[in-house]
């Protein structure tokens, strides 16, 4: 096995309330890329986020009051994708995204999200998370989104790398928004990231995603068999 590979990114914004909100694709995509997309609003609870036909979220959209929520979305390309997508939030909101575009992953497992975090400081800590697939040569990106003050976030935790990080400006309803991501390639079962730093104080939720390498699980061996997957030979 190999770590999946980050090969493009990108990030955007949308300035001033909507509940339409473009979101900007990495560049390049390909039949069969995975694409990965962060999105924060400025408003959490009271607005959902409905990711366009052909996108699954990955998880649970995490919120922190009436501050700012994050949600993510996956889709493998088709090689049909343009330059964007838009993504429709149930109340005018700003918004603040990141995306990625990866190769080199297992394309029979969906990217998993672990619990998310959320907190009133200039540090946004994640639970650690084990993903279902065990130990293997796993992608780790973190998300954090900070609300009403916009960040922006400044670094990722220890030993995550390339951040990208973007916030808004302007006001609506005196609240802007800012996402975070960093990413990390390690072989463990459990990942535990310390915190994302931001350069004020003020509401912020954190989710840590995981991607699986091509080949599935590692090799496993038990007295005289060998059990590759979920399959003994």
């Amino acid at each position: 096995m190999s770590f999946p590979t980050v090969a493009a990114t990108n990030t955007s914004i949308v300035g001033g309330g909507s509940t339409s909100h473009s979101v900007s694709l990495p560049s390049s995509i390909s039949s069969g890329d995975l694409l990965i997309v962060g999105f924060v609003d400025s408003i959490g609870t009271s607005c959902t986020t409905t990711f366009p036909t052909g996108w699954t979220a990955v998880g649970s959209k995490v919120d922190n009051g009436g501050n700012t929520g994050v949600r993510l979305g996956y889709r493998v390309a088709d090689g049909t994708e343009g330059a964007s997508i838009t993504v429709v939030t149930s109340a005018a909101t700003k918004s603040a995204h990141c995306s990625y575009r990866i190769t080199g992953f297992d394309s029979g497992t969906a990217p998993e999200q672990g619990s998310g975090t959320t907190g009133s400081d200039a540090t946004a800590e994640l639970a650690s998370y084990s993903p279902s697939w065990g130990s293997a040569d796993t992608l780790w990106l973190e998300f954090g989104g900070d609300g009403d003050v916009g960040g922006p976030f400044t670094a990722g935790s220890t030993n995550y790398t390339d951040l990208l990080a973007i916030n808004t400006t302007g006001t609506q309803s005196a609240s802007n928004c800012c996402i975070g991501s960093a990413r990390r390639n390690n072989t463990t079962a459990t990942e535990s990231p310390d915190a994302m730093t931001i350069t004020a104080s003020f509401a912020w939720v954190s989710v840590l995603a995981a991607v699986r390498p091509t080949g599935g699980a590692a090799t496993a061996v038990l007295g005289d068999n060998v059990m590759w997957g979920s399959h003994w030979i």
